[in-house]
C-alpha cells in the first residue's frame, strides 16, 4: 500500500512489520492530523482515502532482515490469538515458532504481514530504502531532506530479544529459502 505526505509531497510504501503503524502515524501528524488513539486503526484513518491519485516525486520505504521480521510476526499474531484476522490463520495461539513457519511457507499466496518484502515492494520505484535495523538513524536522514517529518515514535513494538534463538538449523534453512528473493535484493542481510 501506499501512503502519502502531503505537506512534503512524498510517498511512503508500506511493508509490514517493518514500524508501519509508526511511519503511517508520523505521515498523519506531518500533515497536521492527530493521530487516532489507537495505532492500529492508522491503516484505516479517512486521510488515505481522500487523495490516493497523487503522484509525489519522493518514494521511500523501510526493510527489516526477513529472519526477525518472521519473528515478529509471529511474536504479534500467534501468541496473542490475532492471527486468525491479521495473518487468515487458523493455528491456535500454542502454536510453536517452528510450526507456524511451516504453515507460512506452505501458503500458495503469502499473508503480507510474512511475504518476502520483495514480494510486497514488487517492482516500485524507490528513492530511499531505510533499514529496521537503523530505524532512528534512517528516518533522520529522510527528516534532513524532509524536515516536515516528525520524530518517529515507535508503536506496536515487540518485547526485543535474539531473534536468531528461535530457529533451529532446519527452520532457519526453510525461512532462508523462503525468503531468498530478500536475500538476493539486500545482501547484508545474507549475514546473520
Amino acid at each position: 500500500m501506499r501512503y502519502i505526505c502531503h505537506s512534503a509531497m512524498i510517498e511512503y510504501i508500506e511493508v509490514p512489520k517493518v514500524a508501519c503503524t509508526s511511519i503511517k502515524e508520523a505521515i498523519l501528524r506531518a500533515d497536521g492530523i492527530d493521530p487516532p488513539s489507537r495505532p492500529t486503526t492508522v491503516y484505516s484513518h479517512p486521510h488515505w482515502r481522500c487523495r490516493a491519485s497523487e503522484k509525489p516525486g519522493f518514494a521511500f520505504t523501510f526493510v527489516r532482515h526477513p529472519l526477525d521480521r518472521l519473528v515478529s510476526c509471529y511474536k504479534q499474531k500467534i501468541p496473542t490469538g490475532k492471527g486468525a484476522v491479521g495473518l487468515n490463520c487458523p493455528l491456535p495461539t500454542d502454536t510453536s515458532f517452528y510450526d507456524f513457519v511451516r504453515w507460512a511457507v506452505s501458503q500458495e499466496i503469502p499473508n503480507k504481514h510474512f511475504a518476502p518484502q520483495s514480494f510486497v515492494l514488487g517492482y516500485q520505484r524507490l528513492d530511499f530504502v531505510g533499514r529496521f535495523d537503523r530505524l532512528a538513524e534512517d528516518w533522520a536522514t529522510l527528516r534532513s531532506q524532509f524536515p516536515q517529518l516528525p520524530e518517529l515514535q515507535h508503536f506496536n513494538r515487540t518485547q526485543p530479544d535474539d531473534w536468531g534463538s528461535y530457529y533451529d538449523s532446519e527452520t532457519r534453512r526453510v525461512a532462508r529459502e523462503f525468503y531468498l528473493l530478500d536475500f538476493l535484493r539486500w545482501p547484508e542481510f545474507a549475514v546473520d
